[in-house]
């Protein structure tokens, strides 16, 4: 940015200003900060500086503090005391967001690093401003955001250079490379973690979302694009709903109480929520922190923990900082409505009321009372098991479906009025996702006499199947299902052949096929009809077909979730996907790989009330490997799923003294005790990978890399997802409960795996296992120790060591 001339000049005659008051240093870089942010600084009164020069005003944005150092080049700048300045700062400000030491000379990279650790441990973030001879520094982009005021201050304070350096900042502001150099910093002082920032970069992030259906699903789970679908003027504007939550929020700061929407699924509720939130939140305005949590995020029900692993989702960094970061904010005040709007949506589909309760009344609660604005979205049914109790005041907003003007406004949106539409549909397409089927497949409906729920659901996937198989006309549909139904009345069972017959070879017609055999497609007359019961159960069979050949050569991860979005709610959802999996358990073609994603589809998505552990167990002894595998990917970090985890636990619980039960928990136990991590799990994996492996390597005395691990006759796994570690935890829970003879080598596994990887935890688990024990492992052990022993490893002798005082010698 600057030549070394330049430079030269520049810090010289800052150096000759005076360090303190209005006309000096401290003044001039109040002006220019303030600049910088568009926040007034004050400068500090001498004496009770508290660590700071200037900080910002309480104005609603980051709260900023300024240290200013006017240092020669020779000039020592103490590490200690520019620390304890900091420090003191930090404790002063308990709201504080950032700490700025502004400094005329080169600041070193030690103690610019042990700043930014010092910052850490404070939970802060940490700016230096300052000079340096390469190009100039920060210091010099600040000055040049108005070389007019650097000029002012400096003749003001009677500096001859005052001329040439005015000159010298409008020729480096006018360098190419100024812009960059000027959003840099901006970034700095604007876009850490202040109140401001994080309210600004979520509500982009929110905007974003709702801008299209992919980036919705991403964000959200579903597709909530109301700005897109508004852009195309196909959104229905939910006015009474939108003048409700208008009228909760802007009286807020008056009754400090939640709001609910409540309604059936296919209601509307998420995108009146939706609707309001983008014209309510906007990234350039000054409006709370915007935080949406979808019930699949739910993970914690402590209140500040639920909003630290959210924020740390979508912002990055650890959601302990995020946790100490958010209890600072709540507990500074707030005078200009609430800290945080969060929404919770969809919380009848994870968790008890109970749980949910337990989040309810923290809400209520100092500090979190006076900073949240909380809103919720769930079914009538599920709320009052919540909230129906004398101290839970929310105010509740019942969402209906489309009241009659909005009906015909989405008819007339979509080029249609009611006449359209036969009239005995019209209570259903009241609900918005019924009517988007509803008109999409309104010809069909019309024709077929079918005018239920699942025949909309059914529609909507027959469409989506059609266009990709080719099936030409509902006529050919129609045949394909009369010939069907003269083979099924000969034999009881269809083969590939007979389906291909009925359908000329098309693999669309297979799958209806499918639907007929199981009962799901009733011919009547001419016509046809979905029978509702066994809607589910047909449309599991054909996704079980379309998981297994899939003609776009898609993930099957990517082929279920596009297959289930039709479903309007998860009810039916959970039940197709259980029916899926039946059929894919019972079927000896269906590959482990799709019964397990099946399987941890299935247990991630039903609602309380769908859930039975009996019937997971029964499923479980079909094909424990599958269930198995399922518990690996549910464990992980990727998916966290607190309550199918117990679900999957308890049916563990159930079967583990089954014989064919048995042989496969034994292998599988023995690879979860023999886990390794291969990083720092408290730091970036990316930093520690390497030398964590190297760590390995040198205490066992031979490369190590992810995967499989021999050591003194252990098979161990070198692991990269901190998730799965939690894996030995359910072993061990579930060791506990029967015969530990079977698992004494998985037991052993765990000691050798916890001196590698430091989890003492897992270590102290297995000795409490072996103690209890109502069998005698020594025989069992003894064996396993000697080997351990005998490896030529530190962390051989430490598992042996432990193992053995575990049984009672050593």
């Amino acid at each position: 940015m600057l030549t070394r001339s330049e430079y030269e000049l520049l810090a010289t005659s800052l150096r000759q200003l005076r360090a303190t008051g209005l006309d000096g240093l401290e003044g001039l870089v109040r002006r220019l900060v303030s600049l910088a942010t568009g926040t007034e600084f004050v400068l500090a009164r001498s004496g009770t500086q508290g660590g700071r020069d200037m900080s910002s005003s309480r104005d609603g944005n980051a709260r900023i503090a300024v240290e200013c150092k006017r240092y020669s080049e020779d000039s020592d700048l103490d590490e200690t005391e520019i620390k304890g300045k900091l420090a003191t700062a930090a404790t002063d400000i308990p709201d504080l967001d950032l700490w700025v030491l502004a400094a005329t000379r080169t600041v070193s990279d030690q103690l610019h690093r042990g700043l930014e650790e010092t910052a850490e441990r404070l939970n802060v973030d940490v700016l230096v401003l300052a000079l340096n001879g390469a190009d100039g520094g920060n210091l010099a982009t600040i000055c040049a955001l108005d070389p007019g005021v650097v000029a002012e201050a400096l003749q003001r304070s009677g500096i001859a250079s005052a001329g040439p350096v005015g000159e010298l900042l409008d020729r480096a502001r006018a360098r190419p490379e100024f812009s960059s150099e000027r959003d840099e910093l901006a970034k700095g002082l604007n876009g850490g973690i202040g109140r401001a920032s994080v309210a600004r970069r979520l509500a982009t992030a929110l905007n974003s979302a709702f801008t299209s259906a992919p980036q919705s699903r991403a964000a959200f789970g579903q597709a909530l694009d109301v700005e897109g679908q508004a852009a195309r003027g196909l959104l229905v504007g939910r006015s009474a709903v939108a003048l409700r939550l208008e009228e909760w929020f802007t009286s807020w700061s008056v009754h400090r109480t939640g709001i609910a929407l409540v309604g059936d699924e296919g209601d509307g509720k998420t995108w009146a929520l939706a609707t309001w939130l983008a014209s309510r939140i906007k990234p350039n305005g000054d409006g709370p922190i915007a935080l949406w949590v979808p019930s699949k995020d739910a993970t914690a029900d402590e209140l500040p923990d639920l909003i630290a692993q959210n924020l740390s989702r979508r912002l990055g960094q650890s959601s302990e900082r995020w946790r100490d970061r958010v209890i600072k904010w709540a507990q500074s005040g707030h005078s200009n409505g609430p800290l945080l709007l969060l929404v919770l949506d969809g919380i009848n589909e994870r968790h008890h009321p109970q749980w949910w309760r337990r989040v309810i009344e923290q809400l209520a609660a100092e500090p979190w009372g006076s900073a949240i604005a909380p809103i919720v979205t769930t079914r009538p049914s599920y709320w009052p098991k919540v909230a129906g109790y004398s101290h839970i005041n929310w105010l509740q907003v019942q969402v209906s479906g489309y009241d009659e003007s909005e009906l015909d406004t989405a008819l007339s949106q979509r080029g249609l009025t009611r006449k359209d539409l036969p009239p005995e549909i019209y209570p259903l397409v009241r609900r918005p996702r019924y009517l988007e089927l509803a008109v999409q497949h309104r010809t069909a409906m019309v024709a077929s006499g079918d005018i239920t729920v699942p025949r909309l659901i059914y529609e909507d996937w027959r469409d989506r199947e059609s266009r990709r198989a080719g099936l030409a006309s509902e006529a050919e549909f129609q045949q394909a299902i009369a010939t069907l139904a003269g083979i099924q009345r000969e034999r009881q069972r269809l083969e590939a052949a007979d389906l291909q017959v009925a359908t000329a070879g098309s693999e669309y017609g297979a799958l209806l096929g499918e639907l007929q055999t199981s009962g799901v497609l009733v011919p009547e007359g001419r016509h046809w009809r979905v029978e509702p019961a066994r809607l589910a159960l047909g449309l599991g069979l054909l996704l079980v077909e379309r998981l297994s050949h899939d003609n776009e050569g898609r993930q099957p991860s990517e082929v279920l979730e596009s297959w289930l979005e039709p479903a309007p709610d998860v009810d039916l959802k959970a039940s197709i996907v259980e029916h899926a999996l039946i059929h894919s358990l019972r079927s000896s073609t269906c590959p482990t790989e799709i019964r397990s994603l099946l399987i941890a589809k299935w247990l991630g998505m039903r609602n309380q009330e769908a859930r039975l552990g009996t019937a997971t167990a029964s499923y479980f002894l079909l094909d424990p490997a599958a269930f198995l595998s399922a518990a690996e990917a549910l464990w992980s970090d990727d998916i966290d799923d607190a309550w199918a985890e117990e679900v999957l636990k308890d049916a563990l619980e159930r079967v583990a003294s089954s014989e064919t039960v048995l042989a496969h928990l034994v292998p599988a136990f023995e690879r979860w005790m023999g886990l390794v991590l291969d990083h720092d799990e408290t730091r970036d994996r990316g930093a520690t990978y390497r030398s964590r492996l190297a760590q390995l390597s040198e205490e066992l005395g031979r490369e190590v890399t992810s995967g499989p691990l021999q050591h003194g006759g252990a098979t161990l796994t070198v692991v990269s997802d901190p998730g799965l570690l939690r894996l030995s935890r359910l072993a061990l829970a579930i060791i506990s409960t029967t015969d530990r003879r079977p698992f004494a080598h998985a037991l052993a596994t765990g000691y050798l795996a916890d001196a590698l990887d430091d989890r003492s935890n897992v270590a102290e688990l297995c000795r409490w296992v072996i103690r209890t024990a109502g069998e005698n492992l020594w025989p069992l052990l003894e064996p396993e120790g000697r080997r351990f022993a005998a490896a030529g490893s530190t962390a051989g002798r430490q598992a042996a060591y432990r193992l053995f005082t575990s049984v009672g010698t050593a």
